[in-house]
Protein backbone atom coordinates (compact mmCIF):
# COMPACT_ATOMS: atom_id res chain seq x y z
CA UNK A 1 0.00 0.00 0.00
CA UNK A 2 1.36 3.51 -0.84
CA UNK A 3 1.51 5.65 2.46
CA UNK A 4 2.23 9.00 0.31
CA UNK A 5 1.06 12.51 2.21
CA UNK A 6 -1.56 13.51 -0.04
CA UNK A 7 -2.79 17.51 0.15
CA UNK A 8 -6.25 18.21 -1.00
CA UNK A 9 -5.55 22.10 -1.84
CA UNK A 10 -7.38 24.73 -2.94
CA UNK A 11 -10.66 25.12 -3.73
CA UNK A 12 -13.07 23.21 -5.75
CA UNK A 13 -14.73 23.63 -8.90
CA UNK A 14 -18.96 23.07 -8.89
CA UNK A 15 -21.25 22.16 -11.46
CA UNK A 16 -24.96 21.82 -11.39
CA UNK A 17 -27.21 19.90 -13.66
CA UNK A 18 -31.13 19.42 -14.15
CA UNK A 19 -31.92 16.04 -13.22
CA UNK A 20 -34.56 15.52 -15.83
CA UNK A 21 -33.50 17.38 -19.18
CA UNK A 22 -28.69 16.99 -17.88
CA UNK A 23 -28.59 20.65 -19.02
CA UNK A 24 -25.58 22.21 -17.29
CA UNK A 25 -27.29 24.86 -14.86
CA UNK A 26 -24.10 26.75 -13.77
CA UNK A 27 -19.90 25.98 -13.75
CA UNK A 28 -18.98 27.78 -10.74
CA UNK A 29 -14.90 28.08 -11.10
CA UNK A 30 -14.48 31.18 -8.92
CA UNK A 31 -15.61 29.92 -5.72
CA UNK A 32 -14.45 31.34 -2.21
CA UNK A 33 -14.94 27.52 -0.82
CA UNK A 34 -16.40 24.62 -1.75
CA UNK A 35 -17.53 22.23 1.68
CA UNK A 36 -18.40 18.76 1.29
CA UNK A 37 -19.72 17.68 4.96
CA UNK A 38 -20.51 14.07 6.05
CA UNK A 39 -22.01 13.60 9.51
CA UNK A 40 -24.61 11.36 11.42
CA UNK A 41 -25.83 10.79 14.61
CA UNK A 42 -25.62 7.43 17.51
CA UNK A 43 -27.35 6.47 20.61
CA UNK A 44 -25.31 4.58 22.56
CA UNK A 45 -26.21 1.72 24.85
CA UNK A 46 -24.93 1.44 28.38
CA UNK A 47 -24.86 -1.19 31.03
CA UNK A 48 -23.11 -2.95 33.80
CA UNK A 49 -20.53 -1.39 37.00
CA UNK A 50 -19.06 1.91 35.27
CA UNK A 51 -22.22 1.96 32.83
CA UNK A 52 -20.02 1.12 29.58
CA UNK A 53 -20.97 2.13 26.32
CA UNK A 54 -22.19 -1.71 25.47
CA UNK A 55 -23.38 -0.95 21.46
CA UNK A 56 -23.97 1.95 19.52
CA UNK A 57 -26.94 2.65 17.27
CA UNK A 58 -25.82 4.91 14.23
CA UNK A 59 -28.47 6.56 12.36
CA UNK A 60 -29.21 9.77 10.38
CA UNK A 61 -27.02 10.17 8.46
CA UNK A 62 -26.68 13.00 6.15
CA UNK A 63 -24.16 14.39 3.18
CA UNK A 64 -24.93 18.07 2.59
CA UNK A 65 -22.35 21.06 0.33
CA UNK A 66 -22.03 24.71 0.88
CA UNK A 67 -20.46 26.81 -1.35
CA UNK A 68 -19.10 30.22 -1.76
CA UNK A 69 -18.70 31.66 -5.10
CA UNK A 70 -16.97 35.34 -5.18
CA UNK A 71 -19.24 36.18 -8.21
CA UNK A 72 -23.00 36.80 -7.92
CA UNK A 73 -24.85 33.92 -9.57
CA UNK A 74 -28.29 35.03 -10.80
CA UNK A 75 -28.46 31.01 -11.40
CA UNK A 76 -28.31 30.38 -7.90
CA UNK A 77 -30.81 32.89 -6.73
CA UNK A 78 -33.12 31.30 -9.35
CA UNK A 79 -32.08 27.94 -7.76
CA UNK A 80 -32.65 28.79 -4.12
CA UNK A 81 -35.95 29.53 -5.11
CA UNK A 82 -37.20 27.20 -6.85
CA UNK A 83 -38.15 29.00 -10.06
CA UNK A 84 -36.78 29.66 -13.51
CA UNK A 85 -35.01 32.83 -14.52
CA UNK A 86 -38.23 34.32 -17.23
CA UNK A 87 -38.47 37.04 -19.82
CA UNK A 88 -40.86 39.62 -18.51
CA UNK A 89 -42.40 42.66 -19.90
CA UNK A 90 -41.92 45.11 -16.87
CA UNK A 91 -41.41 48.24 -15.01
CA UNK A 92 -37.51 49.31 -14.38
CA UNK A 93 -36.00 52.45 -12.95
CA UNK A 94 -33.27 54.73 -14.45
CA UNK A 95 -31.65 56.23 -11.79
CA UNK A 96 -29.78 59.17 -11.59
CA UNK A 97 -29.56 60.04 -15.35
CA UNK A 98 -26.92 62.54 -15.17
CA UNK A 99 -28.10 65.94 -17.98
CA UNK A 100 -27.08 69.22 -18.40
CA UNK A 101 -29.88 71.77 -18.56
CA UNK A 102 -30.38 73.72 -22.05
CA UNK A 103 -33.24 76.68 -22.37
CA UNK A 104 -34.75 75.53 -19.31
CA UNK A 105 -35.26 71.54 -20.00
CA UNK A 106 -33.20 68.62 -21.10
CA UNK A 107 -34.40 65.54 -23.37
CA UNK A 108 -34.26 62.11 -21.58
CA UNK A 109 -32.62 58.99 -22.84
CA UNK A 110 -36.06 57.21 -22.56
CA UNK A 111 -39.56 58.46 -22.37
CA UNK A 112 -41.01 57.61 -18.79
CA UNK A 113 -44.16 55.73 -18.36
CA UNK A 114 -46.01 57.64 -16.55
CA UNK A 115 -43.90 61.02 -17.36
CA UNK A 116 -43.26 61.15 -13.92
CA UNK A 117 -39.65 62.54 -13.35
CA UNK A 118 -37.65 62.90 -9.69
CA UNK A 119 -35.15 66.01 -10.34
CA UNK A 120 -32.11 66.13 -8.07
CA UNK A 121 -29.86 69.40 -8.36
CA UNK A 122 -26.27 68.17 -8.25
CA UNK A 123 -25.42 68.31 -4.32
CA UNK A 124 -28.70 66.69 -3.89
CA UNK A 125 -30.23 69.14 -2.03
CA UNK A 126 -33.43 70.04 -3.90
CA UNK A 127 -35.50 67.11 -5.58
CA UNK A 128 -38.08 68.36 -7.46
CA UNK A 129 -41.57 65.77 -9.09
CA UNK A 130 -41.92 66.92 -12.65
CA UNK A 131 -44.02 65.56 -15.77
CA UNK A 132 -42.48 65.21 -18.89
CA UNK A 133 -43.80 65.59 -22.46
CA UNK A 134 -42.61 62.08 -24.26
CA UNK A 135 -38.99 62.24 -23.50
CA UNK A 136 -38.92 66.22 -22.89
CA UNK A 137 -38.53 67.55 -19.71
CA UNK A 138 -39.17 71.47 -18.91
CA UNK A 139 -37.25 72.51 -15.45
CA UNK A 140 -37.31 76.02 -15.49
CA UNK A 141 -36.68 76.13 -11.45
CA UNK A 142 -32.72 75.59 -12.16
CA UNK A 143 -30.74 77.94 -14.37
CA UNK A 144 -28.80 76.67 -17.64
CA UNK A 145 -25.72 74.90 -17.72
CA UNK A 146 -26.71 73.48 -14.44
CA UNK A 147 -26.23 69.58 -14.03
CA UNK A 148 -29.44 67.83 -12.54
CA UNK A 149 -29.62 63.77 -12.22
CA UNK A 150 -33.39 62.43 -13.56
CA UNK A 151 -34.97 59.02 -11.89
CA UNK A 152 -37.37 57.94 -13.52
CA UNK A 153 -39.47 54.16 -14.66
CA UNK A 154 -39.47 52.90 -18.02
CA UNK A 155 -40.94 49.52 -19.08
CA UNK A 156 -38.98 47.31 -21.23
CA UNK A 157 -38.51 43.32 -21.92
CA UNK A 158 -36.14 42.12 -18.18
CA UNK A 159 -34.69 39.25 -17.08
CA UNK A 160 -36.92 38.52 -13.82
CA UNK A 161 -36.93 36.05 -10.87
CA UNK A 162 -40.16 35.85 -9.18
CA UNK A 163 -39.69 34.80 -4.82
CA UNK A 164 -42.87 32.80 -4.79
CA UNK A 165 -43.15 32.13 -1.21
CA UNK A 166 -44.63 28.85 -2.28
CA UNK A 167 -41.88 27.25 -4.20
CA UNK A 168 -38.55 25.98 -2.68
CA UNK A 169 -35.08 24.83 -3.62
CA UNK A 170 -34.60 22.68 -6.98
CA UNK A 171 -32.82 19.77 -6.59
CA UNK A 172 -30.48 19.12 -9.39
CA UNK A 173 -27.58 16.70 -9.72
CA UNK A 174 -24.37 18.51 -8.51
CA UNK A 175 -20.48 17.37 -9.45
CA UNK A 176 -17.83 18.79 -6.98
CA UNK A 177 -14.30 18.53 -8.87
CA UNK A 178 -11.40 18.26 -6.78
CA UNK A 179 -7.18 18.43 -7.18
CA UNK A 180 -5.00 16.21 -4.77
CA UNK A 181 -1.43 16.92 -4.91
CA UNK A 182 1.31 15.38 -3.32
CA UNK A 183 5.17 16.51 -2.53
CA UNK A 184 6.94 17.36 -5.99
CA UNK A 185 3.64 16.28 -7.84
CA UNK A 186 0.97 19.15 -7.68
CA UNK A 187 -2.89 17.63 -8.90
CA UNK A 188 -1.56 14.15 -9.45
CA UNK A 189 -5.19 13.12 -8.62
CA UNK A 190 -8.20 14.23 -9.69
CA UNK A 191 -11.41 13.63 -7.54
CA UNK A 192 -14.92 14.20 -8.47
CA UNK A 193 -17.45 13.97 -6.14
CA UNK A 194 -21.36 13.80 -7.64
CA UNK A 195 -24.53 13.92 -6.01
CA UNK A 196 -27.17 12.60 -8.18
CA UNK A 197 -30.10 14.23 -6.38
CA UNK A 198 -29.06 17.44 -4.27
CA UNK A 199 -31.73 19.32 -2.83
CA UNK A 200 -31.04 22.80 -2.33
CA UNK A 201 -32.12 24.75 0.60
CA UNK A 202 -33.96 27.97 0.26
CA UNK A 203 -31.47 30.08 2.10
CA UNK A 204 -29.77 32.78 0.61
CA UNK A 205 -27.94 36.35 1.44
CA UNK A 206 -27.04 39.17 -0.47
CA UNK A 207 -24.58 40.82 1.82
CA UNK A 208 -23.99 44.36 0.40
CA UNK A 209 -21.10 46.44 2.57
CA UNK A 210 -19.39 49.72 2.20
CA UNK A 211 -15.93 47.68 2.23
CA UNK A 212 -16.72 44.75 0.41
CA UNK A 213 -18.11 42.82 -2.38
CA UNK A 214 -21.26 40.62 -2.23
CA UNK A 215 -20.69 37.16 -3.07
CA UNK A 216 -23.32 33.81 -4.09
CA UNK A 217 -24.10 30.86 -1.54
CA UNK A 218 -25.09 27.50 -2.44
CA UNK A 219 -26.06 24.97 0.46
CA UNK A 220 -28.35 21.64 0.32
CA UNK A 221 -28.28 18.39 1.35
CA UNK A 222 -28.09 14.79 -0.81
CA UNK A 223 -31.31 13.06 -1.07
CA UNK A 224 -31.10 9.27 -1.14
CA UNK A 225 -31.26 7.64 -4.67
CA UNK A 226 -30.96 3.52 -5.36
CA UNK A 227 -30.43 1.48 -2.19
CA UNK A 228 -29.97 4.19 0.54
CA UNK A 229 -26.70 5.67 -1.98
CA UNK A 230 -25.90 9.09 -1.27
CA UNK A 231 -23.30 10.43 -3.38
CA UNK A 232 -20.15 8.72 -5.27
CA UNK A 233 -16.90 9.80 -4.77
CA UNK A 234 -14.59 8.95 -7.66
CA UNK A 235 -10.80 8.94 -8.25
CA UNK A 236 -8.33 9.20 -10.92
CA UNK A 237 -4.91 9.23 -11.49
CA UNK A 238 -3.43 11.64 -13.81
CA UNK A 239 -0.30 9.68 -14.57
CA UNK A 240 -2.86 6.84 -15.10
CA UNK A 241 -1.08 4.91 -12.52
CA UNK A 242 -3.03 2.73 -9.93
CA UNK A 243 -2.46 1.64 -6.35
CA UNK A 244 0.04 -1.24 -6.70
CA UNK A 245 -1.56 -4.90 -6.46
CA UNK A 246 -0.08 -7.12 -3.64
CA UNK A 247 -1.95 -10.28 -4.58
CA UNK A 248 -4.02 -11.82 -6.58
CA UNK A 249 -6.32 -14.83 -7.12
CA UNK A 250 -8.76 -16.18 -9.32
CA UNK A 251 -10.30 -20.07 -9.28
CA UNK A 252 -8.38 -23.06 -7.69
CA UNK A 253 -9.58 -25.31 -10.68
CA UNK A 254 -11.03 -25.05 -14.24
CA UNK A 255 -12.82 -28.20 -15.37
CA UNK A 256 -13.21 -27.95 -19.13
CA UNK A 257 -14.99 -30.96 -21.29
CA UNK A 258 -14.34 -31.58 -24.78
CA UNK A 259 -14.18 -28.26 -27.16
CA UNK A 260 -14.69 -25.92 -24.11
CA UNK A 261 -13.31 -22.53 -23.02
CA UNK A 262 -13.22 -20.54 -19.90
CA UNK A 263 -11.93 -17.05 -19.08
CA UNK A 264 -10.18 -16.53 -15.89
CA UNK A 265 -11.91 -14.54 -13.45
CA UNK A 266 -8.65 -13.05 -11.83
CA UNK A 267 -9.06 -10.62 -8.66
CA UNK A 268 -6.52 -8.24 -6.97
CA UNK A 269 -5.81 -7.19 -3.46
CA UNK A 270 -4.39 -3.79 -2.93
CA UNK A 271 -4.26 -3.61 0.77
CA UNK A 272 -5.51 -1.14 3.37
CA UNK A 273 -9.49 -0.30 2.99
CA UNK A 274 -9.11 -1.22 -1.08
CA UNK A 275 -11.64 -3.75 -1.88
CA UNK A 276 -10.46 -6.66 -4.84
CA UNK A 277 -10.35 -5.48 -8.20
CA UNK A 278 -11.29 -7.35 -11.36
CA UNK A 279 -7.74 -7.45 -12.95
CA UNK A 280 -7.87 -7.83 -17.00
CA UNK A 281 -6.16 -10.64 -18.57
CA UNK A 282 -4.24 -7.93 -20.36
CA UNK A 283 -2.07 -7.21 -16.81
CA UNK A 284 -1.30 -10.75 -16.46
CA UNK A 285 0.57 -13.47 -18.11
CA UNK A 286 -0.74 -16.98 -18.09
CA UNK A 287 1.51 -19.86 -17.98
CA UNK A 288 0.93 -23.85 -18.53
CA UNK A 289 3.20 -26.34 -17.51
CA UNK A 290 1.84 -28.42 -20.33
CA UNK A 291 0.79 -27.42 -23.41
CA UNK A 292 -0.45 -30.93 -24.57
CA UNK A 293 -3.45 -30.64 -22.52
CA UNK A 294 -4.55 -27.40 -22.72
CA UNK A 295 -4.02 -23.77 -24.54
CA UNK A 296 -4.31 -20.01 -23.51
CA UNK A 297 -5.79 -18.64 -26.24
CA UNK A 298 -4.91 -15.24 -27.88
CA UNK A 299 -7.49 -13.30 -26.53
CA UNK A 300 -6.69 -15.07 -23.25
CA UNK A 301 -9.19 -17.79 -22.75
CA UNK A 302 -8.07 -21.24 -21.53
CA UNK A 303 -9.05 -24.22 -24.78
CA UNK A 304 -9.61 -27.86 -23.48
CA UNK A 305 -6.78 -29.91 -26.19
CA UNK A 306 -6.73 -33.34 -24.34
CA UNK A 307 -7.62 -35.14 -21.14
CA UNK A 308 -5.40 -34.58 -18.31
CA UNK A 309 -4.54 -31.82 -15.98
CA UNK A 310 -1.79 -28.75 -16.25
CA UNK A 311 -0.70 -26.19 -13.72
CA UNK A 312 -1.91 -22.52 -14.62
CA UNK A 313 0.36 -19.44 -13.56
CA UNK A 314 -0.92 -16.00 -13.43
CA UNK A 315 1.65 -13.73 -13.12
CA UNK A 316 1.23 -9.53 -13.02
CA UNK A 317 3.08 -8.14 -16.19
CA UNK A 318 4.11 -5.11 -13.79
CA UNK A 319 5.13 -7.05 -10.78
CA UNK A 320 6.40 -10.84 -11.41
CA UNK A 321 6.77 -11.87 -7.96
CA UNK A 322 2.78 -11.64 -7.34
CA UNK A 323 1.14 -14.59 -8.36
CA UNK A 324 -1.51 -17.59 -7.48
CA UNK A 325 -1.97 -20.95 -9.73
CA UNK A 326 -5.26 -22.95 -10.99
CA UNK A 327 -5.13 -26.68 -11.55
CA UNK A 328 -6.77 -26.82 -15.15
CA UNK A 329 -8.86 -30.32 -15.57
CA UNK A 330 -9.39 -31.37 -18.88
CA UNK A 331 -12.16 -34.08 -18.36
CA UNK A 332 -12.00 -37.35 -20.80
CA UNK A 333 -13.71 -37.42 -24.35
Amino acid sequence: MDNTKEFLISVGDVMGFDITTNALLFDAQTLIKSDFKISSSNKEIKGGYGSLTQYQFDYDKKCEVEIEDSQVKEAFIALTNGVEITRELDNFYNKDEEHIIENGKVTLNDTPISGEVFVKNADGEIILTKTAIGNNLNIPEFKDGETVFCTYQVRESLDTITIDGNKFGKTIRLVMSLKMSKQGHEGYKEIEIEIPRFKITSNIELSLQHDGASTSKLSGKALAFGKGKYAKIKIRRVDKANEPIQKIFTESEIILNPSEKAMLKIYGIRGGVYAPMIVDNSQVDLVLDNNKIAKITPSGEVEYLAEGKSMLTVKLKDNENVKTFSQVICNAK
